[in-house]
């Protein structure tokens, strides 16, 4: 017996179980992969940096000019270790300040620690086929001077 002619006489003999298994492989092929963490991040309109890749860099960009033009605003920076994990950096600018509630907690390999604390700056360097470096600077707790966010050169900022 060839395998069509077993498919015939296996699906007249258990038309239920040939259903069902034929069922299971269309809904398996049609089903979608569901969204990588950093889609997720960007659908939800966070600023993700993901080792090379950046999303919505204009809400950086408008919090930048908020807080040049003393105004309140916030944005919420998405950061991707190399395993996958998240860091996330919510900003709020008022009065000239920048506020950083912080959270690596879901960073597998990391300290597992959230908090808050101020800087006085927020700042954007760019250079002709150079990375563009967001930082923060004159920060209130101790070694939180640091890179915000790094665009590679050509992808904007």
């Amino acid at each position: 017996m060839n395998l069509s002619a077993r498919t015939i006489y296996l699906s007249s003999r258990y038309p239920s179980l040939f259903v069902s298994v034929l069922a299971a492989f269309l809904i398996a092929g049609c089903t979608q992969a569901p969204p990588s963490a950093t889609e997720s991040a960007v659908s939800k309109g966070e600023v993700v940096s993901d080792y090379g890749t950046v999303g919505n860099l204009a809400k950086l960009e408008e919090f930048l000019r908020l807080y040049q033009h003393q105004q309140p605003g916030n944005v919420t920076v998405t950061r991707f270790t190399k395993e996958g994990d998240p860091i996330y950096f919510r900003l709020t600018t008022e009065q000239g300040l920048v506020q950083v509630d912080y959270d690596d907690s879901h960073d597998r390999f990391g300290g597992g620690n959230s908090g808050t604390y101020t800087c006085r700056s927020l700042g954007k360097t760019a250079a002709p086929s150079q990375p563009t470096v967001y930082a923060l600077s004159g920060c209130s707790a101790p070694g939180r001077d640091e890179t915000l966010l790094t665009v590679p050169a050509g992808q904007g900022g």
